[in-house]
């Protein structure tokens, strides 16, 4: 019985050290803007349109059973959705880059989605007074949007539902919003009685410190498994006087 304890004692910790040190050679995942068009290129013809709109997507049940969703427009989550339609190829790439540079400069584009189980009349954007933010301190009120008649739609976990879906662009003065020293981008939605928050962030430390507070239990999990694997082997260590006895008895 002791010996399958140090066993079970041995194999834990050697699977805790293999796990860590597989885990601690990821680098962590940070989420980065496309802030220079001149980084477009054929290669990006075949980036995953499905991971970025996941990347891109945001989602925060608001009072009274709305539901927002938000995507932001990153551009080559753009170009995805334009190769996906066949409106873009390798020919036509150095036009729709120029053209998007010049579109981003002007405005910040993002996809407002506001559903509701049974109530079309709170799906007016119009309801909210919608600012977008970054950690520079720079504010803009959406003035500029569009949005669809409601549309009825079906989802496993929320069943039936009534959303409308609304392209809005704020002005931002002239230039892109975002670029590389971009901390943090977030909309905020105010109707007068409840404010809501929106955040993208883009902070390396914080997917790094996260890898080091894991890394650091794990190493915590390895010390104590350790000292108790010790400690086993100490207490099912034969006594020197039991010992004596059994040398006796075979002599």
């Amino acid at each position: 019985m002791n010996t399958h304890f140090v066993r079970i004692g041995v194999m834990i910790t050697f699977l805790a050290l293999v796990c860590s040190l597989g885990l601690a050679s990821e680098e962590p995942q940070v989420l980065t803007p496309l802030t220079d068009f001149g980084e477009l290129g054929t290669e990006d013809l075949a980036t995953n349109y499905y991971g970025l709109v996941v990347d891109w997507t945001r989602r925060l049940p608001l009072n009274n059973n709305l539901q927002l969703e938000v995507v932001y427009l990153d551009p080559r989550l753009v170009l995805a959705s334009e190769v996906m339609a066949g409106t873009v190829s390798e020919e036509t790439l150095a036009d729709f880059v120029a053209e998007q540079a010049a579109a981003y400069a002007v405005g910040t584009p993002f996809i407002i989605k506001l559903s509701h189980d049974s109530n079309t009349e709170r799906l007016n954007l119009a309801d909210w007074k919608i600012t977008l933010k970054n950690d520079r301190g720079e504010e803009y009120i959406l003035t500029d949007y569009q949005g669809s008649v409601p549309q009825l739609k079906t989802s496993y976990s929320r069943g039936n539902f009534y959303q409308v879906d609304y392209n809005a662009s704020f002005p931002t003065a002239g230039y892109q919003f975002l670029d590389s020293a971009a901390n943090w981008m977030k909309l905020v939605f105010d109707n007068g009685r409840n404010v809501y928050e929106v955040t993208w962030d883009f902070q390396p430390q914080v997917a790094v410190q996260e890898s080091e507070i894991f890394q650091t239990t794990m190493k915590i999990l390895i010390t104590v498994l350790t000292a108790g694997l010790a400690l086993a082997l100490l207490l099912t260590r034969p006594k020197a006087s039991i010992l004596n006895e059994w040398n006796q008895a075979n002599k």
